[in-house]
């Protein structure tokens, strides 16, 4: 009688414990749960940058609420402005260094260029400061203040950089510690420096020059 033969089953050729995908370690490669790690990266400094963003904005919102209440105090004193003459406006031509009859003009024909708001170690060109009054500038001249003024128009610089409703802080030789504050036709003369009487001086005129008021 015939033997029968057994039937082997066929075994997987993959070894036992052998990683479905291959791989030479024969255990199965777990991947890292979550997005990668470049990503991750990203977006902490995403996070980080927002924060910080919304810190400055804090901060800015803070200093301009203080500024508005040092303001406050000071409107009582804007008695004590001067309202000059309207020498009109308009520009004189290219190359002209204009005429002015006053020392520190509030109005006139002026230069086509303007002086950028912000914090000037040098005085600037006459015809461009009439021009950033026109736009809604305050511009404040100093010579000799103290340590303590100048922190404060520096501060206030600083916070209000506006093209048409900025601070222009620029030097003018002979004024001592007297502080002089104009706006397009206005103007205001501090000596000694008065904090609230400045503040209340530039939140009243800010903004609200001739050619683009913007308050």
């Amino acid at each position: 009688m015939a033997r029968k033969k057994n039937k082997r089953s066929k075994k997987n050729p993959t070894a036992p414990g052998a990683a479905s995908g291959g791989g030479s370690g024969g255990g199965s490669y777990l991947k890292p749960s979550g997005p990668p790690i470049g990503k991750r990266v990203f977006q902490a400094g995403l996070a980080a940058t927002a924060v910080a963003a919304a810190f400055f904005i804090w901060k800015s919102t803070q200093s301009v609420s203080a500024f508005e209440e040092t303001a406050a105090l000071g409107r009582a004193k804007l008695s004590s402005v001067i309202t000059e003459r309207d020498n009109g406006g308009g520009h004189y031509d290219a190359g002209s260094r204009g005429h002015f009859a006053d020392r520190l003009p509030t109005s006139g024909q002026h230069d086509l260029r303007w002086a950028e708001p912000g914090f000037h170690d040098a005085s600037q060109n006459k015809g461009k400061l009439v021009h950033a009054l026109e736009h809604g500038n305050v511009v404040i001249y100093y010579d000799k203040p103290g340590a303590e003024t100048l922190a404060v128009l520096k501060r206030w610089s600083a916070m209000f950089v506006g093209q048409w409703s900025g601070l222009v802080v620029t030097p003018s030789a002979g004024l001592g510690e007297e502080i002089i504050l104009a706006a397009w036709t206005k103007k205001l003369r501090l000596k000694p420096f008065d904090e609230t009487a400045a503040a209340a001086f530039i939140d009243a005129f800010r903004g609200r020059g001739p050619e683009n008021p913007v308050r």
